[in-house]
């Protein structure tokens, strides 16, 4: 098995994630020994964002770097124990709110799959990119 960093590089489709992970400096973070939830965006997700939100943050770090904390949560969580959760703490220090009466979603953003293992954590794809209060007014 791989970590969580590289799962999601030979996933293919978390190209923009990557790239994010590394302007914030966060790669070795990932890379750790965890363990960790990731809330992963794939690059539709970048793309429904919109690009001028993603330009932004990456001339921010600090943002982007809390965007990139808020899709992490400390420990596992399965899709499963998220579904019996209403709310769970990020790294970011925030936390996401959970809704499981459609589907998983956090904050309204539909995990489109989950519960794909790494030997550090956990992953579950999201086809759209959250933000915490603090970084929806930058």
């Amino acid at each position: 098995m791989a970590d969580i960093v590289e799962t999601i590089q030979q996933a293919g489709s978390f190209k923009r994630l990557i790239k994010a992970l590394e302007k914030a400096d966060l790669v070795n973070k990932l890379k750790g020994p965890g363990p960790f939830t990731l809330l992963a965006p794939n690059d539709k997700g970048f793309d429904k964002a919109g690009e001028g939100t993603f330009e932004l943050l990456y001339h921010h770090i600090p943002s982007l770097r809390q965007v990139l904390l808020y899709h992490v949560l400390p420990g596992v969580h399965t899709f499963e124990d998220m579904a019996l959760s209403r709310k769970q703490l990020t790294l970011n220090g925030d936390d996401v709110v959970i809704d499981a009466n459609q589907g998983l979603r956090i904050n309204n953003a539909k995990i489109c799959k989950g519960n794909i293992n790494a030997d550090n954590g956990i992953i579950h794809i999201m086809e759209d990119v959250v933000l915490s209060k603090v970084e929806a007014e930058v």
